[in-house]
Parts: C-alpha cells; structure tokens; sequence
C-alpha cells in the first residue's frame, strides 16, 4: 500500500531529513538499508519546483515512525542507551595467568585499563564461583590484571551480566586512573555495601546468599 501527499517544495526536504536521520541511526536498523538505497532512488526520480507528488511506501511509513519515535524517546538521533553488553573495546588474545589485586596502587606501573565494567552476579555463590566468573571473562578478554572495586548488594538477581562503560581508549593505571565513576546511575540504585575482598576472593568457604553488583576494571600489562 503507498500514501500519496502533496506539498509546496517541502516533500523532497523532508525525506531528505529522513534519509539523513537513517545514515545517523544506521547502525540502530541495519536491516533497513537496504530499502533505504531503494527509496532514494524513487526520491530522485521525482520532479523538483511547483507541487511535489511523494509517494511513500510502506517501508518508508514505518521507517519514518521508528525515527521519529527514536528521536523523542531519546531526545537525540544515537540509539539510545548503549548495549554494555556489547564490548567494544581493544580486543587482545586470551589469557592463562592474571593477578587479582583490590587497591589502584596495586597495579604493577606498565598496565593499561582497556575495560571498565560493573558485574552481576546471582546469589547462591561462593566465593570461589564469584571468583571463577569474572576470571573467566578477564583471560577471555586478554586481561593481565584484574582490578576489583567496591561490591553492593544487587537490588534483583540480573544473573551474570557483564556491563561494560568504556574507556574510549585504554590508559596507564599509574599515573591516569580515574576511580569508580563510571556507571553510576545504576551503581546509586543499588543495596548494602558487601565486602569482597583477599579473604572473601576465591574461598570457597565464603558464601554469597544475595545477588551481587561489583566494579570491575581488566588491564593489560604486556
């Protein structure tokens, strides 16, 4: 089905806008693209001055209304919030061998911070599974330290989710550490403080009854 609308040299401007809003929000709808190479090539095809017959298709209608609803939900023309999930940062082989340390002055001076994460963990765990968790996604990442932060009582059990909040580029620890700043929108929201530290780390004596939310940093050392 098409919608076909009239106006007065404004069509083609406001498709334009919207083709320009999909290049912004390419990487939100990659499905669309190629529909959209398709469309402009109707738009082209249309006659300029006077009053502009557009034809908008189906796919164009609910490409406009994504847009739009993207525009007003975020106030802006990204995606929205960031999948943390998703990490983005300096990928390095794997690793076998990592220290834990718990203090920044800990670090040995060459490491680098290429991850900056806040960890869920679900309840029922030791100290050795807690331990286990995050290790496991340190060696898989390429870290040769890993850095634990402050850990809280998570408000629901999220499961073992791994967020990461950057950096954009990864600094030496020693003499640019820039503290658990990151991620504090969720971090604030969280329960009681939990201690988790040399003895709690890897004891598989400790028992952790409640979901955990911890501040994670990886850094590579070599």
């Amino acid at each position: 089905m098409q919608v076909v609308a009239y106006s007065r040299n404004a069509g083609r401007g406001l498709i334009r806008v919207v083709f320009l809003l999909a290049f912004l929000s390419g990487a939100c709808f990659p499905a669309t693209r190629k529909n959209i190479s398709e469309e402009k090539r109707h738009l082209d095809a249309f006659p300029t001055g006077g009053f502009e017959k557009i034809v908008w298709s189906a796919t164009m209608q609910k490409l406009l209304q994504i847009l739009l609803s993207v525009a007003l939900a975020a106030g802006t023309l990204s995606c929205g919030k960031q999948d943390g999930s998703i990490f983005t940062g300096t990928v390095y082989p794997p690793t076998t061998e990592i220290t834990t340390v718990f203090q920044p002055a800990q670090v040995p001076a060459p490491c680098r911070v290429f991850a900056e994460a806040l960890v869920f963990v679900p309840p029922e765990l030791t100290g050795k599974e807690v331990s286990n968790i995050i290790l496991a996604e340190a060696r898989a990442r390429g870290a040769d330290v890993v850095l634990v932060g402050q850990t809280r009582e998570s408000r629901k059990d999220e499961g073992t989710q791994f967020i990461y909040f950057g950096p954009a580029r990864e600094y030496r620890s020693a003499d640019q550490w820039r503290g658990w700043r990151y991620g504090y929108a969720l971090w604030s929201k969280q329960g009681e403080w939990v201690p988790v530290g040399y003895r709690e780390w890897g004891n598989e004596a400790v028992f952790f009854e409640i979901p955990l939310l911890m501040q994670v940093a990886l850094l590579r050392c070599q």
